[in-house]
């Protein structure tokens, strides 16, 4: 029946009454049965106190009363069975069984001491007590000293019980049935800190505490008279093989230092001081962190000594392999509570070379806002030793350790010192990798708001492009990604001009047509997502700014650069050019559309059919920057066309048929652009209709569109089999029947392109000595235009000559020279300008024989009253006589040359200012007939 009866007591789904019946029940058993039922006790005890805690009122006094009966039938027989029961319930979760456990055994105590506890004990001094020797005697005798102690101690601990009650009950007992209270607490002083040490390490928060109010109390009343004991009990206390026992020793220490006065602490501390080092190297995480704690409470009190006498200690025994780990996560718990205090003491040990960077990464780690102020002297100690190990197998160890550093810094101050101390060492060849593999890192852990730092974080790595070591462009992409990823969108606008600012600085510092690191495997590819996402998302106003920095990009870039982008990219840009913006934005689109397809001409190709949909529309654009770009493209396009021919046809069709002039002209343009691209798969048909539509507008008053026609013309004199060149140079380029200047201007200029693009036939040996008596012929022109462009096709009949190491027609050298002597300013300039042209056409300088020709009418030049063909020629003298380099071909044309001359040519050399030799000649492009977009 008994384990039936213990089961309904302790259920408690049992109704209340149910199970006071039940409770009821021992209260007569006892007397029923006597000592038989002493058996059933500690069964029954359990079941009492869950009857003691019970909501009812009822059942609780219940209780209550079969314990009081169970006390008093068997404090004598059955002690040790009741005893532990009760020692337990003094600690229990429960409020109401920690108040019953006291009362009961405060009745047990009573029954064997004699005593009575229906004494009142209000108004009592603390330390005031009713009991006697007798009645301490009868206890000790009965219970034995062990046993004694600890029931008093448990007693001693509840008198700081959080629950009123329990401390007025266990207060009641405790003046009762002891004599004298600091004698009492000597005796039982070892009892007593091992049960207040494994409170102070319990999981219970109101256990904790209770025994830290308790440990306090005890330090107050009996001041430094007590330390003497207490700290050998504590030392004795860290050799426990119990972690939890040990671990409350520290949290005793901590309540020790805490309610005892400075002077006693300071007096006292040569001995906590071995203990504490002892215990931050324990084995257990949690004596580590109470130890640090307890470290920390020392140091308020006593100051700097404690990190001289301690932090050594530990720092030394980092390095051992039986306690090295343990005192370094000890060093850190103290780190993670003072790092103001400790880290100024432990970075210089911290950073001296060798540098044992897992020590340094797990402290510095934890030093929250402290370590700000040092990264100074941090970060150049971890760049050097993760540099060191950079390409071995320790590198992946190394950057963990660096990672777990930088990831503790999250103040501003912290991250701006973080994140310009690592974009300095990326600028040093030192620790480069190093530097930037961490700001990779970082950009890709942190959860700071890192959008404040792209701008300076491009300028500075941008600058890396200008290197074409492959792994070093690899970690700048990667971290350049990462930076991108994570930089909200809402900026992206401002961030696209910072990354076209950066790609700018960088071409104007390199002055070289492609930036290596962009031309590397992907190297510019990283750029590509972040332009595609602002040009489908920022307004319209700002889509020309992202067009710009697509174009400067790929222009310094090449198909390996861009490789894994292209697709990703042109199909944005032709997406914009399908909708309605504004002028300027198509132009930039078509342009960088145009920049993509020369760079990347075979992974365009796919998109050809597309792009000339939106080329065939561009081109009859009424903005004329709109249709220039559109003739651009169709002519990057040309060679990959599948049906060139008909995208010829319709550029002529619009010049034939379109009644706007400016349409006319971009279209000429646009099929010279074509015709330099892909002329020779064009067919003969083709070529006579385009001879035919250009030649109507020779004569044209729009100097633009003459000049386009008058190029395309030329352009296509290239192509020509002989036969058919033979009859266009008769009837349309050697023609100088026409009295009309602006024919005859119209032929000079067609005359000029032809020379350009086909040079190597109109001065072969079948027409050179035609094509140049046509030149002489214009240059006699009453007309200045005319005999400026003259001017300019004989600049480009010499340089062919030149270019080719012909001897040069001594009969236009002659004319050329004295060109110098016509009255239009204009034809002075050109003639200079072709003469600079012809001395850098080849290294070599002239021959002397020429230099006898040009050379006086240049001096001649040098006096002209007019500065801009002053300036001019003494430019050209200087590139002439290469006088930048030295004088020698100077002092050999001056011996070829009569007395007069030579001193003419003296003086002009005398007079040519500082600023010529201090500049290069810009040499412009003779044929005038060229687009100049």
């Amino acid at each position: 029946m008994m384990p039936d009866f213990l089961k309904i007591i302790m259920d408690i789904k049992a109704a209340s009454y149910v199970r006071d019946g039940y409770l009821l029940v021992f209260v007569y058993l006892p007397a029923v049965f006597g000592q038989e039922f002493a058996a059933f006790i500690s069964d029954i005890i359990p079941a009492l106190l869950v009857g003691l805690a019970d909501d009812a009122e009822y059942v609780r006094e219940t209780a209550l009363q079969c314990g009081q009966r169970i006390v008093t039938f068997f404090a004598d027989t059955a002690i040790e069975l009741l005893l532990p029961q009760l020692e337990v319930g003094m600690f229990d979760e429960n409020w109401r069984i920690r108040f019953a456990s006291v009362q009961l055994l405060g009745d047990l105590l009573y029954k064997i001491s004699g005593a009575s506890g229906k004494h009142t004990t209000a108004g009592l001094d603390e330390d005031e007590n009713f009991g006697t020797d007798q009645s301490h005697s009868a206890i000790l005798e009965r219970l034995g000293g062990n046993h004694r102690n600890r029931v008093l101690a448990g007693l001693y601990i509840s008198r700081s019980d959080n629950a009123l009650v329990v401390r007025q009950a266990a207060l009641h007992v405790w003046k009762v049935i002891v004599t004298n209270t600091p004698k009492t607490l000597r005796e039982i002083l070892p009892e007593l800190f091992e049960i207040l040490l494994d409170a102070l390490a319990s999981d219970l928060e109101e256990r904790r505490q209770v025994a830290a109010k308790t440990l306090g109390e005890l330090v107050r009343k009996l001041g430094e008279r007590i330390l003497p004991e207490i700290i050998p009990i504590l030392q004795d206390g860290l050799k426990s093989p119990v972690d939890e026992h040990r671990e409350g020793v520290c949290v005793g220490l901590m309540e020790i230092i805490s309610s005892s006065n400075k002077e006693t602490v300071i007096m006292y501390c040569d001995i906590l001081e071995p203990t504490l080092t002892r215990a931050l190297m324990d084995t257990f995480p949690g004596v580590r962190r109470a130890a640090a704690e307890a470290f920390c409470m020392l140091d308020s009190v006593v100051g700097h000594k404690i990190l001289d006498d301690i932090l050594p200690e530990l720092f030394d025994k980092v390095t051992d392999p039986v306690d090295g780990d343990n005192a370094l996560d000890g060093l850190q718990q103290i780190m993670a509570r003072r790092s103001r205090i400790v880290l100024p003491y432990l970075i210089p040990r911290l950073t001296t070379p060798p540098v044992n960077t897992k020590t340094l990464a797990l402290l510095t780690a934890v030093a929250g806002e402290a370590l700000s102020k040092h990264l100074g002297k941090v970060l150049p100690s971890l760049l050097a030793s993760l540099q060191a190990k950079m390409g071995t197998p320790e590198e992946e160890t190394e950057t963990g350790y660096c990672r777990s550093v930088m990831l503790s810094v999250d103040d501003e101050v912290g991250v701006s010192t973080l994140v310009e101390t690592l974009m300095s060492g990326a600028q040093t060849e030192k620790n480069r990798l190093a530097a930037i593999t961490l700001l990779d890192l970082f950009y890709a852990s942190t959860k700071v708001d890192v959008r404040s730092f792209f701008v300076s974080t491009i300028r500075q790595l941008i600058r890396l492009y200008m290197n074409d070591d492959p792994v070093l462009i690899k970690k700048v992409s990667s971290a350049i990604g990462t930076l991108i990823k994570k930089t909200p969108t809402d900026v992206i606008y401002e961030n696209v001009a910072a990354l076209r600012t950066a790609i700018r600085a960088v071409h104007m510092e390199l002055k070289v047509p492609c930036v290596p690191g962009f031309c590397l495997p992907d190297g510019a590819a990283v750029f590509i997502p972040m332009l595609r996402d602002a040009l489908l998302s920022v307004p319209a106003d700002e889509k020309e700014v992202v067009g710009q920095t697509i174009a400067d990009l790929v222009r310094l870039s090449n198909q390996a650069g861009l490789r894994s982008s292209v697709v990703t990219i042109t199909g944005p840009i032709i997406r914009i050019l399908g909708d309605r913006y504004a002028p300027s934005i198509r132009a930039v689109m078509l342009d960088a559309l145009n920049c993509l397809i020369e760079k990347c001409t075979l992974l365009i190709k796919p998109f050809v059919p597309q792009i000339q949909t939106t080329v065939s529309r561009a081109l009859s654009d009424p903005t004329r920057s709109v249709r220039v770009k559109a003739g651009l493209v169709a002519a990057s396009i040309a060679p990959m066309h599948p049906r060139l021919e008909t995208l010829a046809n319709d550029l002529l069709e619009v010049a034939k048929a379109n009644a706007d002039l400016g349409t006319k002209e971009t279209s000429f343009r646009s099929l010279r652009a074509l015709l330099t691209a892909a002329g020779a798969k064009l067919s003969a048909q083709f070529r006579s209709e385009l001879v035919a539509v250009s030649s109507r507008y020779l004569d044209t008053e729009e100097n633009e569109l003459k000049n386009a026609a008058a190029g395309c013309l030329g352009a296509v004199v290239r192509f020509m089999p002989d036969d058919e060149l033979a009859g266009v140079l008769k009837n349309q380029i050697f023609d100088t029947s026409s009295t009309d200047w602006g024919m005859q201007h119209g032929h000079c200029l067609t005359l000029g392109a032809a020379l350009k693009e086909a040079g190597d036939k109109l001065v072969s040996e079948t027409y050179a000595d035609q094509t140049m008596e046509v030149i002489l012929k214009h240059h006699t022109s009453d007309r200045a235009a005319v005999v400026v462009t003259s001017t300019r096709c004989m600049g480009l009949y010499l340089l062919h000559q030149r270019r080719t190491n012909q001897p040069l027609n001594k009969k236009l050298l002659i004319v050329l020279a004295k060109s110098f002597n016509h009255a239009a300013t204009d034809v002075k300039q050109r003639v200079a300008e072709v003469c600079s042209q012809l001395a850098a056409a080849a290294p070599e300088p002239l021959d002397i024989s020429e230099l006898k020709i040009v050379v006086p009418q240049i001096v001649n030049g040098t006096k002209e009253k007019n500065s801009a063909v002053r300036y001019d020629s003494e430019m050209a003298l200087a590139d002439v006589l290469a006088l930048r380099k030295d004088d020698t071909l100077l002092e050999t044309c001056k011996a070829a040359m009569d007395s007069g001359a030579r001193e003419s040519l003296q003086n002009a050399r005398k007079a040519i200012s500082k600023s010529v030799f201090m500049s290069v000649t810009k040499l412009e492009e003779l044929d005038e007939t060229l687009p100049r977009f």
